[in-house]
């Protein structure tokens, strides 16, 4: 992509960015895995080292869903706001993914505090509990409810948008089809 320029453009920076937390994704729950496989003593015993682990899962939960909103603003911008050129910019870019990447990690940073990160005997892992109602409630709504809410929004607002302009077009088409069988027929 750096090299090749027809590749060089926002959206495909955006989509790297994903790409890239889908590698980190992909790299942690395989890890995730050996360790449910084969646990080690202190993994269990281990609150810190739980605790770690649970907030590193909870990071890559987190940015796979902040990564599709990033995505969906960005093309809110290239759709609903295209006459503000700033945000068609690389610079605009690099502020979504930093603030993509902040949002990653400080989200379920706070969760480390009350405790939340706990080993789960039943999957064998560390993750956010579920034994405590208001963090497993906080860290649905934070990593998964308000991202793919606001994802959806702007979709909706992205087809609204381009139904709107297309049926203002259609109905264009049809007055100028009117205008030229009226012309022909003088």
């Amino acid at each position: 992509v750096s090299t090749n320029n027809t590749l060089q453009c926002v959206s495909t920076l955006l989509s790297c960015n994903s790409c890239a937390l889908g590698l980190f994704y992909f790299i942690f729950h395989t890890f995730y895995i050996i360790l449910a496989f084969y646990p080690l003593p202190t993994y269990r015993q281990n609150s810190i080292l739980c605790q770690i682990i649970g907030y590193l899962y909870s990071v890559t939960c987190c940015g796979i869903s902040w990564s599709h909103a990033i995505l969906a603003s960005n093309r809110l911008c290239y759709s609903l706001f295209s006459q503000y050129r700033w945000l068609l910019t690389y610079t605009f870019a690099w502020c979504l993914i930093a603030i993509h990447w902040i949002l990653t990690f400080t989200l379920p940073f706070p969760f480390i505090f009350y405790d939340a990160y706990q080993y789960q005997h039943e999957s064998r892992i560390c993750i956010l509990t579920t034994k405590k109602t208001s963090t497993s409630l906080m860290g649905v709504i934070l990593f998964y409810n308000i991202p793919f809410t606001v994802t959806i929004i702007v979709y909706i607002l992205v087809w609204c948008h381009a139904r709107r302009s297309n049926n203002t077009r259609l109905a264009r088409n049809a007055r100028n089809l009117a205008i030229m069988r009226h012309i022909l027929t003088l």
